[in-house]
């Protein structure tokens, strides 16, 4: 219902505007709305999707849950085309951009870690990041999951 009134006075609003001008005798070229960031209350990220990824600006920051990547993706290509290792300090993503280099600080123990994102996932909707297992194993949360805060630090060159 509330996309309905948010629709119907979008119209209505439309309205006003053109036959106000058509009245002053003058068709407008364009018309020109405001544009609400709808995440406005923080001014760190930008909405602008583009690829399907989120761009983001550096200082963004998210809680939730941290995963890591099974054994069994050891030398599978990831999603931007490198080959997996469990020895490298990266992370799968949902949204952010290939390259994007993320603080994660495991909120329990204080512990953090720096990776860079060169995947997709995780695949669950209960994790925010799936982690390498060495960057895992560094917030020693190899074992199981845990909450974590992460934090965009160096934003995705603009060529990926």
């Amino acid at each position: 219902m509330a996309k309905a009134y948010h629709k119907y006075a979008l119209l209505f609003l439309l309205h006003f505007v053109l036959i106000s001008k058509l009245k002053s005798q003058e068709l407008p070229d364009t018309i020109s709305f405001p544009v609400v960031d709808p995440i406005h209350w923080q001014d760190t990220i930008s909405t602008e999707l583009s690829d399907s990824n989120f761009v983001v600006k550096k200082g963004y920051s998210k809680i939730g849950r941290a995963s890591y990547y099974a054994n069994k993706f050891q030398g599978r290509k990831t999603a931007n085309g490198e080959r997996y290792s469990h020895k490298k300090y990266t992370a799968a993503h949902r949204k952010l951009k290939f390259g994007t280099k993320v603080k994660v600080t495991n909120l329990k123990t204080g512990v953090w870690v720096i990776v860079r994102i060169n995947d997709r996932g995780p695949y669950s909707k209960k994790f925010m990041i799936d982690l390498s297992l060495i960057a895992a194993k560094k917030l020693n949360l190899h074992k199981t999951d845990a909450k974590v805060k992460m934090e965009v630090l160096e934003e995705a060159p603009n060529n990926k």
